[in-house]
């Protein structure tokens, strides 16, 4: 059986697509943590968080 009349078993299908979706998941909270780990950009504008 070649892997693309494999994939054609809908049951094989759902299961790559879970194991897919597991490592976009995994990966996506990997990046948004090494995101939130960085220190914030320093600004220098006239804002500097006042009100108006």
């Amino acid at each position: 059986m070649y892997p693309a009349q494999a994939l054609s078993d809908p049951a094989m299908a759902v299961v790559v697509l879970s194991i897919l979706l597991t490592f976009a998941i995994l990966f996506s909270f990997i990046w948004a943590f090494g995101k939130i780990r960085e220190p914030p950009e320093e600004r220098d504008d006239d804002h500097n968080g006042s009100g108006a």
